[in-house]
């Protein structure tokens, strides 16, 4: 199986730098190819349920855990995080569970041929879930990626699709 990690090429930069402890005051959400006129950061989901203002993901200082937004495509999912990124676990409409470790950074954008992308697990700072070593915050994608009202992982709901990314590493 063929296995391509794309980092945050396809974001864009944040707008402050990590500090020591691996988190920033705010970084920015919108992909690097988005107008100024484009609301694609409404389409993201946070952690603590906030709605993003001007794309812009706010990072408390200090704590075991801090706010991550992710944008669900069909086969890829975008990663802000104001912690550094550890793991992420893809959940795959078939079923299986895909993991990417020793992650470094805030931002990244996951994608693994043939999953459609029904929820992952992003690992980042103390945000254990308990569903797994390494499984942090679950978030599900509310996507219509197979044309039968969105499969949606656990509570998820149908919708529509998003465009792709570019750029990253070849992992085989």
């Amino acid at each position: 199986m063929f296995f391509l990690f794309l980092l945050g090429l396809a974001l864009g930069c944040g707008t402050g730098g990590p500090d020591s402890d691996g988190s920033s005051s705010a970084l920015e959400m919108l992909p690097r190819d988005s107008g100024p006129d484009d609301n694609r950061c409404l389409t993201w989901h946070i952690s603590d349920d906030s709605v993003p203002e001007d794309c812009i993901l706010e990072c408390p200082r200090g704590g075991p855990t801090a706010p991550i937004a992710v944008h669900f495509e069909c086969t890829q999912i975008h990663i802000v995080s104001c912690k550094d990124l550890s793991n992420v676990v893809l959940d795959c409409e078939d079923g299986e569970h895909h993991k990417f470790d020793g992650l470094h950074g805030q931002y990244g954008t996951f994608e693994l041929d043939g999953c459609l992308i029904v929820g992952a697990w992003v690992k980042a700072g103390n945000n254990a879930s308990g569903d797994g070593p390494g499984y942090g915050e679950r978030f599900d994608s509310d996507l219509d990626c197979d044309g039968t009202g969105g499969t949606g992982g656990a509570g998820g709901t149908g919708g529509t699709g998003g465009t792709a990314g570019t750029g990253g590493i070849v992992v085989q």
